[in-house]
């Protein structure tokens, strides 16, 4: 189940980095990079 929450998240940030490159801006950077370091903080401590 955990990989699962792992994969829809990993999921979430590929189409946050799309919607980026489609509209560049600072604040959806800052969503991102929050994201980021949320999902490789869970990877880390369930994997």
């Amino acid at each position: 189940m955990l990989s699962l929450v792992l994969t829809l998240d990993h999921r979430r940030l590929e189409g946050l980095i799309d919607e980026l490159l489609a509209n560049p801006n600072l604040s959806l950077y800052g969503v991102i990079w929050k994201a980021y370091k949320n999902h490789i903080y869970w990877e880390e401590v369930l994997c």
